[in-house]
């Protein structure tokens, strides 16, 4: 009885071992595709600054 219980808990600890390891596996996607997404809004920031000064220079040329 006592070692059925005993091997029941061990099987809870290997499938959540699986688990851990499944969601590790996945990491580093998850990293390159975080570095991706800072990429893309670094370049959006740059695109939005740009278009700020032309903007800028719009408005400028428009007063006089």
């Amino acid at each position: 009885m006592a070692q059925k219980r005993i091997e029941e808990k061990l099987e809870t600890v290997d499938q959540e071992i699986s688990g851990i390891r499944a969601e590790l596996h996945g990491l580093p996607s998850i990293k390159e595709d975080i570095s991706s997404l800072a990429k893309s809004i670094e370049r959006l920031g740059v695109q939005a600054e740009q278009q700020q000064q032309t903007f800028m220079k719009y408005i400028d040329i428009l007063r006089q």
